[in-house]
């Protein structure tokens, strides 16, 4: 009977705890997924603002300005590294750990799209318009990519509208 008793205790504590990590789990993932759109809406700000000033002839502050979208983009691509692999601890939502997939996917994209603007503000800088020109078209082929992954990402968004409208998961 006391084994019994112990046994049924065990089994409790071990789904009870179960419950627990999956709770701490969602909210971990609700505070990185807070942390990540901070990164990520200023990453992109700032990306648009490399551009108006690389448009407007000035190199300099457009290289200044994509080097800090640049950190940004790899300060959010770390951050959904983190929440990937706690997306993957969460069992009840099985499609979450793709998505970040996606997402860092993205900001890899990103990361490689501000490396190559930089080199573009360098050569514009030292007066290389060739290579300038010439990144700027590897720039225009590298888009096609980009409206990919962007396009499974606002699918699986689409799909799971509910759990994004909602912003969090729920505990």
């Amino acid at each position: 009977m006391v084994s019994r008793t112990i046994a049924l205790v065990l089994f409790i504590t071990i789904i009870f705890s179960g419950c627990v990590f999956q709770d701490i789990n969602k909210r971990k993932y609700n505070e990185l997924s807070r942390q990540h759109n901070q990164a990520a809406n200023e990453a992109l700000i700032k990306k648009n603002q490399a551009v108006d000033e690389y448009n407007e002839g000035n190199y300099q502050e457009a290289r200044t300005t994509a080097n800090s979208a640049k950190d940004l983009f790899i300060e959010a691509k770390d951050i959904s590294e983190q929440n990937q692999k706690i997306a993957q601890e969460i069992k009840d939502i099985d499609w979450l750990a793709g998505y970040q997939t996606k997402v860092i996917q993205s900001e890899v994209f990103w990361i490689e799209i501000m490396e190559k603007f930089i080199a573009a503000c360098d050569a514009q800088l030292s007066g290389d318009l060739t290579t300038a020109n010439k990144i700027a078209k590897e720039l225009e082929k590298k888009i096609p990519e980009y409206e990919k992954i962007q396009k499974e990402i606002d699918q699986i968004e689409e799909d799971h509208k509910d759990f994004f409208n909602g912003e969090e998961i729920s505990q």
